[in-house]
């Protein structure tokens, strides 16, 4: 085909047929690297704390989808390192990434706004 054909990509969403964008795309791009990402990272953590490869992959895998089992890896007494990784993976996998972030970033921006409307208020005094 030549450079200039632009192809649709038509997906059955329920029983409607909707066309996939660029957009819609790199929305789901960007949740994919977020989950890979944290999963890497939640597993190499569980590795460093002296778990094998094989139970921190199950084990963040199951915090992150908050699935609940565990092949006793988790428990009180593991690393702090290790527990707070996996309570924060359960608390992603619970409320999602995209929610979460945009949280931060907003609480961030009126934490900024708040301290600029602060320092304001100091200098006219």
């Amino acid at each position: 085909m030549p450079r200039a054909v632009i192809l649709e990509t038509p997906v059955w969403e329920g029983n409607r047929r909707i066309f996939v964008d660029t957009a819609r795309v790199r929305q789901l791009a960007a949740f994919f690297f977020l989950y890979l990402a944290t999963y890497a990272a939640g597993v190499m953590l569980l590795c460093a704390c002296g778990y094998s490869l094989g139970n921190a992959l199950f084990e963040f895998a199951s915090a992150l989808g908050t699935v609940g089992l565990s092949v006793g890896v988790t428990f009180a007494e593991m690393p702090n390192a290790a527990l707070c990784a996996e309570i924060f993976a359960m608390f992603l996998g619970r409320l999602e990434f995209i929610v979460i972030i945009v949280s931060v970033l907003k609480l961030g921006k009126d934490a900024r706004m708040a301290i600029a409307w602060i320092c304001r208020k100091m200098d006219n005094s």
